[in-house]
């Protein structure tokens, strides 16, 4: 309680790395915070599983640190005019405001602590047999030797510039549950010991983070043991008093500088950029110089009218939203670029447009305007089923609106030729049989590249894997303008067992014509996709979870307060029995 009023800016993101590469059977939630003035950030974190799958569990790693973003607040960085320089000057902002209006990633943070069921295991130069004898006699030296973790960080493949305490505790599964005692049951097949559950930590200030103590609990959730790390961290704490003199300072030598008309010089006021792909960031810079000789200040203007005091567009973001320049300084602000799902879905409903005009406000002088206009290559992802089905060719060629039939002549397909194009390739090319097929992530070179081939009609590139083919999948239907199962269709309640088969053949019934032959298609790939289960390793469950991810709801609306986030997480709930019956029943 002591602490409870110097933490701020509190804020959480989660990042799903699982099915396809991107649910949430594994992956992380994070959370972020400023305490006094340092920063901190907590991961908690499920990589992939099985002994041998090392590099599926590098590759979450990397895929978690790369993708969770914790989003800036979009409050105004913008001010009224001064009546002179010196209050034009404001204290600058530290500790919980520093960082505020920025959009931060997991590294960026002075502290960050890493913990969860990491599954790493054990190589398998010993038996289970013998890691067990070896725990019971205390010899844990030699199975450290043997430690995936501790092996992938000594070679600099995985969590680079993590610290972590000695592994001096037995291995932390697999349990029998309810007991001290590694399940050796006949019955179960014999998991050798691994120290599955750790806890890591990275400190950009050396020394500022002292482990104090590192154990196993005593406790018996399930067939891990908890783990737990006790730290003594070293914490900035700005003098509140100091910093006032020293901005009282600086004010005051800002006061007796002669009066000087600011001269600014601006640029980049014009940003342009042709053919903006889906998902793929472009980057324009503007540059912001001092030519006079007093100081000069600078900031972006929140748009007009807007009650959250937005910058900018949602597919616009800039490195920096105000600054102070001294004689002869200047500053490079970086704008990014980047048409996501929800953006797609406006744009190829017409309901949009990539123009956006930024408003920079330099000192006294009239407001400047950078004008920031784009063409979109239009993407498969984003549309509805409606223009899919009837865009016979490629559809970056098309521009159309949401009365798809009527604009190009009605249907012309049953389901989307992209879907028959991604299901086509990995079913005749051996593809359901990789192994993970929906545990691992794709490339992102290979995802960008097979998307635009998608998207332009052309032959897919060559050497591609099944993996990213399957990343392309999901992204597609998730991010479909309309969801494949509306939301009218989702039941509000738990299904009981006795009604899942009527309510699964009513849904069907009542689906849109377009949405019953698209999903009856789906269905029929991932029966396939289950028929070579002992080659993929995929479940039932991960197809279920597959489902509910991508079939319920829009991937791209990303603005849900927690009571729609959890009201989306009944659903799907509610949902899983319905698909389930769907994807292994022998006749629907």
């Amino acid at each position: 309680r002591s602490i409870q009023v110097h933490v701020k800016d509190i804020r959480c993101t989660s990042t799903g790395v699982g099915i396809m590469g991107m649910l949430g059977n594994k992956g992380a939630v994070a959370i972020r915070f400023s305490l006094y003035n340092s920063s901190v950030c907590f991961v908690c974190a499920h990589l992939a599983a099985h002994q041998e799958n090392v590099a599926g569990r590098n590759a979450d790693y990397r895929n978690i640190v790369e993708r969770s973003l914790f989003a800036s607040s979009h409050g105004s960085a913008g001010k009224d005019a001064a009546d002179d320089l010196a209050d034009e000057l404001v204290m600058p902002r530290l500790g919980a405001g520093l960082h505020s209006h920025s959009e931060l990633d997991i590294l960026s943070h002075e502290m960050v602590f890493w913990l969860g069921d990491l599954n790493y295991r054990l190589r398998d130069d010993l038996s289970a047999e013998e890691v067990i004898a070896l725990v019971e006699r205390g010899q844990l030296e030699q199975l450290r030797a043997l430690d995936q973790l501790i092996c992938e960080r000594s070679q600099g493949r995985v969590l680079q510039g993590f610290e972590e305490g000695l592994l001096g505790f037995p291995p932390t599964y697999k349990y029998q549950p309810d007991t001290d005692r590694y399940d050796t049951r006949a019955e179960k097949k014999l998991r050798t010991p691994a120290w599955c559950d750790r806890v890591l930590w990275r400190a950009q200030a050396a020394g500022s983070i002292r482990l104090l103590q590192y154990d196993r609990a005593p406790l018996h959730p399930s067939d891990h043991k908890p783990v737990f790390a006790a730290f003594a961290c070293s914490l900035k704490r700005v003098q509140q008093s100091r910093q006032r003199q020293v901005f009282e300072e600086l004010r005051d030598s800002l006061r007796s500088l002669p009066a000087q008309k600011p001269v600014a010089e601006v640029s980049g006021l014009s940003i342009a950029v042709d053919g903006l792909l889906f998902e793929c960031e472009q980057q324009r810079s503007l540059t912001v110089a001092n030519k006079g000789g007093g100081v000069l200040t600078w900031h972006l203007e929140p748009k007009l009218g807007d009650p959250e005091g937005v910058l900018s567009k949602r597919w616009v973001a800039v490195s920096r939203s105000q600054g102070l320049l001294l004689p002869g300084q200047s500053c490079e602000v970086v704008v990014s670029l980047r048409v996501g799902r929800q953006t797609a879905q406006q744009l190829n409903a017409g309901k949009d447009s990539l123009d956006d005009l930024l408003v920079l406000r330099v000192d006294q002088l009239p407001d400047m305007h950078v004008l920031v206009h784009c063409s979109f290559e239009r993407s498969c992802c984003g549309m509805s089923l409606e223009q899919l089905v009837c865009c016979a060719g490629a559809v970056c060629e098309h521009s159309f609106g949401e009365d798809a039939a009527t604009e190009l002549g009605g249907p012309k397909m049953s389901i989307p030729k992209e879907l028959w194009r991604l299901a086509d390739v990995l079913f005749s090319g051996g593809g359901l049989r990789e192994q993970g097929l929906l545990q691992e992530p794709g490339d992102d070179q290979e995802v960008a590249a097979i998307r635009l081939a998608l998207d332009r009609s052309t032959p897919f590139p060559a050497q591609s894997s099944a993996h990213s083919y399957a990343a392309v999948l999901t992204s597609f239907v998730g991010s479909l303008a309309r969801p494949l199962v509306p939301a009218s269709l989702h039941p509000s309640s738990e299904v009981e067992a006795a009604n899942v088969r009527p309510f699964a053949r009513k849904l069907l019934e009542e689906l849109p014509p377009y949405h019953y032959s698209t999903l009856m298609y789906l269905l029929a790939f991932l029966r396939e996709v289950l028929s070579e289960a002992r080659h993929n390793g995929c479940t039932v469950n991960h197809l279920v979870a597959f489902c509910t991810n991508c079939m319920m709801f829009t991937t791209g609306d990303d603005d849900l307060s927690p009571d729609e986030v959890q009201r989306r997480t009944l659903r799907m709930e509610y949902m899983k029995p319905v698909f389930l019956y769907l994807l292994t029943a022998k006749s629907i």
